[in-house]
C-alpha cells in the first residue's frame, strides 16, 4: 500500500486566491474516504465518483441524489472512465486491479487481469472498442472493452506512469509520470514519436485538445503547459496555480479547460486565450474535477470524503 500511494506524497502546497463570484455549491455526501476520481457520463445524465472507501457511487448531477452504489474493489479507487456510449464504466485501484461495470445496474463487475502496481489512469478509445490503462508498474495496457481481455502491453517504460490520454481521433496516445517527461506515440504502430522534456517534477495529468493538435500537461510544479503534437514543441503556459495541479480536463467543445489543484482551487480557463473565466476555492484538498458535456455543471472530488457539484455562470461555459 505504501508504494501504491506514492503519488500522494506530492499532494501539498499553498495556492492562489480565488477571484470568482460566489456560486451555489451542492455537496455529494455518502463516501467514507477521499473522493479521488470522478467522471460524467457522455450524455450528462449521471456522475460517477470513486473513493478511497473502495466504492463507486452513481449520482443524478442535477439534483445531487444518489442513484446506487457499486462495490467490488478491494483497494482504493484511483481512476474512472465511461465509454463513449455511456454503457460501460471502467475503474482502477491502488492495487492495480481493473474492473468494468454496467453503471445503470448494481450487479457485480467483470474483472480484467490488471497491473502489478497502482493503476493511475484509464482512457477509452474513441470507437469504444478498447480502453487503455497505465500504472506505477511502468506499463501501458490495452484491453478489449467488450470482455475485458488484455490485448497487448506496452513497456515497461523508464518511469512509473501517472497520466494517460488518447486523442479524439484515436491516432495518438500520451503518457507521463514520475520523471516529468512526456511521451507521445502513435496508436497504430504503438511507437513513441516524441519524448518531451516536460516538467521539472512529476506529471499527474494529460489531455489532448478536441482537434488533437495540442496536448496539455500539468503536475507537481503547478504549471499548465501546451505542446504542439506534430512537432513536440512547447507552445504556451497558463499560470495561476501555486500548488500541484492534479487534473486537467477539456470541455466537450474544446473551448474550456478545467484545472484542479490540491489546495482546493479549481479554475475554468478559456482554452485559446488562457484567460481564467471562473475560479472557486473548495475546502481542504481537492483531487479531481470534470465538466458536464453541456458545460453547465462542474463536479469536484475532495480529500474529506466529499464530492461537490456547482452550476457554472454562463460566461464560463
Amino acid at each position: 500500500m505504501k508504494n501504491a500511494l506514492l503519488l500522494l506524497a506530492f499532494l501539498a502546497g499553498a495556492g492562489w486566491v480565488s477571484r470568482a463570484e460566489a456560486q451555489q455549491v451542492r455537496s455529494l455526501a455518502g463516501h467514507d474516504a477521499a473522493v479521488f476520481a470522478l467522471a460524467f457520463c457522455p450524455d450528462g445524465q449521471q456522475l460517477a465518483t470513486g473513493s478511497f472507501d473502495r466504492t463507486i457511487r452513481i449520482w443524478d448531477p442535477v439534483n445531487g441524489t444518489l442513484r446506487h452504489t457499486l462495490s467490488g474493489h478491494i483497494a482504493q479507487i484511483s481512476a474512472l472512465a465511461y465509454s463513449s456510449d455511456g454503457k460501460t464504466l471502467v475503474s482502477t485501484d491502488t492495487a492495480g486491479e481493473v474492473l468494468f461495470w454496467k453503471p445503470d445496474e448494481s450487479s457485480l463487475p467483470r474483472r480484467a487481469e490488471g497491473h502489478t502496481h497502482c493503476a493511475y489512469a484509464v482512457a477509452f478509445a474513441p470507437d469504444g472498442q478498447t480502453f487503455w490503462t497505465c500504472s506505477q508498474d511502468r506499463k501501458i495496457k490495452v484491453w478489449n472493452a467488450g470482455d475485458g481481455a488484455l490485448l497487448r502491453t506496452l513497456g515497461p517504460l523508464d518511469t512509473p506512469l501517472y497520466a494517460l490520454s488518447l486523442s479524439a481521433d484515436g491516432s495518438r496516445f500520451a503518457v507521463a509520470g514520475l520523471s516529468g517527461r512526456i511521451q507521445i506515440g502513435e496508436t497504430a504502430s504503438e511507437q513513441i514519436i516524441h519524448t518531451l522534456p516536460g516538467h521539472r517534477d512529476a506529471v499527474f495529468t494529460l489531455a489532448f485538445s478536441a482537434d488533437g493538435r495540442r496536448l496539455v500537461s500539468a503536475g507537481q510544479d503547478a504549471s499548465i503547459r501546451f505542446w504542439d503534437v506534430a512537432s513536440g514543441q512547447e507552445m504556451e503556459r497558463f499560470n495561476g496555480h501555486r500548488s500541484p495541479v492534479y487534473q486537467i480536463h477539456f470541455s466537450a467543445t474544446g473551448r474550456r479547460l478545467t484545472s484542479v489543484a490540491t489546495n482546493g482551487l479549481v479554475v475554468v480557463w478559456d482554452a485559446v486565450s488562457g484567460t481564467a473565466l471562473h475560479s472557486h476555492r473548495f475546502p481542504g484538498q481537492t483531487y479531481c474535477a470534470d465538466l458536464s458535456p453541456d458545460g453547465r455543471w462542474l463536479a469536484v472530488g475532495a480529500a474529506d470524503a466529499m464530492g461537490f457539484i456547482m452550476e457554472l455562470p454562463l460566461t464560463a461555459r
